[in-house]
């Protein structure tokens, strides 16, 4: 039997779509979210196509990790929003009935949760609430948002879809993506990681809440550590990042809206690439040379 394929949305903004219909791309045409634009930027269209829902016939949902399930779980602890969990009363799924009611929860497009599993992530939401606590637009932000919005709108020509995780009323000025880690969120550390993995979504989120809403709000990352003392940090760019990014967005969507008119997606270019030698890799080298001679003078 086939799945029943899941509505198309028209542009706008809505409430309550589910995570894996959104993954699913849920637009009336294919759509371009931040993930496949940096793809697309990265590495080659041919990438971009591959991860795509509606382009790649093979696509398929890949399964939550442990990982994952933690950080779906402890956003919505801490957004407040439904319980994306259902806990059964098993010690592990070492038995047929315990893996037959795990299936059956994944199959509802729910996270099977072990009691004893799950405390530890509910005593990380209780010390990270602490934090956010001591950060009051913070917290009156996550207190009157819309969570889990999912915006669909036209970008230089192209359908795109984002999702918010904090989208508060257009008189905060900002909205709020959470981001969990086990290692860092120590603010230089992290805002290197900003700058490499996520402009593409500090760029197109505002875009399309500005076509939407009418304004734009400055994308906040609030970083929150999952290993005591569970340290928070918040981010965002400043305006000449934030034009980096803007730039790096607009190319790429003008990519994406051409290799989706010519249903072309190139890899990577056939050709030989020659690596030229780093500059500090020639520079130890000159100074290994010479330190090198002063010795046979010596």
């Amino acid at each position: 039997m086939n799945a029943i394929p899941p509505p198309r949305l028209a542009p706008g903004i809505y409430s309550n779509v589910p995570e894996a219909t959104y993954h699913a791309d849920p637009a009336f045409t294919p759509s371009a979210s931040a993930g496949v634009l940096k793809t697309l930027s990265q590495r080659s269209p041919l990438h971009a196509w591959y991860k795509h829902p509606r382009l790649n016939p093979a696509w398929q949902d890949s399964p939550g990790t442990e990982a994952m399930n933690a950080g779906t779980i402890l956003h919505s602890m801490i957004c407040g929003t439904p319980a994306p969990y259902v806990i059964g009363a098993y010690d592990d799924y070492r038995k047929n009935e315990a893996k037959d009611w795990r299936d059956d929860v994944i199959a509802q497009g729910l996270i099977p949760m072990l009691a004893h599993k799950l405390e530890p992530i509910r005593a990380v939401a209780s010390a990270i609430r602490e934090r956010i606590a001591d950060m009051p637009d913070i917290a009156a932000a996550i207190e009157m948002a819309d969570k889990e919005a999912t915006l669909i709108a036209e970008e230089r020509g192209v359908l795109c879809r984002c999702r918010y995780d904090i989208l508060p009323p257009r008189e905060f000025g900002f909205a709020v993506d959470l981001k969990f880690t086990g290692l860092s969120a120590e603010p230089e550390a992290w805002g290197r990681k900003l700058v490499n993995d996520h402009l593409f979504q500090a760029a197109l989120y505002p875009r399309l809440a500005k076509t939407l809403r009418g304004d734009r709000p400055e994308f906040r990352f609030l970083v929150c550590e999952t290993e005591p003392p569970y340290g928070v940090s918040l981010h965002a760019m400043d305006l000449e990042l934030a034009d980096l990014a803007d730039r790096r967005l607009d190319a790429a969507l003008s990519r994406w809206g051409a290799c989706l008119r010519a249903n072309a997606w190139p890899g990577y270019e056939p050709m030989t690439h020659y690596q030229a030698a780093p500059p500090w890799e020639l520079a130890r080298q000159e100074e290994a040379e010479f330190r090198a001679t002063i010795g046979e003078d010596a």
